[in-house]
C-alpha cells in the first residue's frame, strides 16, 4: 500500500528547482504540518514549493 506525505522546499540554490540539492527539504505527513512549515518562509519573501509524494510500504521516511 502507498501512504501519502509532502514535500516543503525552500528555492534558495544556486537552482530554481525543485531537486536542487541546496535547497531545505523537509517531509511532513499532513498538509497542515507542511503549511505550517511553510508560513513563515513565504513571509520572510522566500519562494516555498509544498509536493505530495507516494511512499512504497519498504520506504523508511
Amino acid at each position: 500500500m502507498k501512504d501519502r506525505y509532502y514535500q516543503v522546499t525552500i528555492l534558495c540554490g544556486p537552482k530554481h528547482d525543485v531537486d536542487d540539492i541546496f535547497n531545505p527539504k523537509v517531509f511532513p505527513s499532513t498538509y497542515e504540518e507542511a503549511i505550517q512549515i511553510m508560513q513563515p518562509w513565504v513571509k520572510q519573501g522566500w519562494d516555498v514549493i509544498v509536493t505530495t509524494r507516494l511512499r512504497d510500504d519498504g520506504d523508511k521516511e
